[in-house]
C-alpha cells in the first residue's frame, strides 16, 4: 500500500509541473482522437463467421 501512495505522489507532482501529462488508460482518451472506425479493415482473424467464401 506504500508503494501505491508513493506512485500516486510521483504522478501528482509531475502533472503538477506541466512538463508531463501522466494518465491512467482506464480514463479514456479525447473523443476527438478516437479511432475512426468507418473504414476499419473486417476482422477476418477474430471471426470465422465473416470470412468470404470463393467459389470456383
Amino acid at each position: 500500500m506504500r508503494s501505491l501512495h508513493s506512485l500516486m505522489r510521483t504522478l501528482d507532482e509531475m502533472n503538477k509541473s506541466g512538463k508531463f501529462n501522466i494518465g491512467f488508460a482506464g480514463k479514456g482518451i479525447d473523443p476527438t482522437w478516437k479511432m475512426r472506425r468507418a473504414k476499419l479493415s473486417p476482422a477476418y482473424t477474430t471471426n470465422i463467421n465473416e470470412l468470404p467464401i470463393a467459389k470456383v
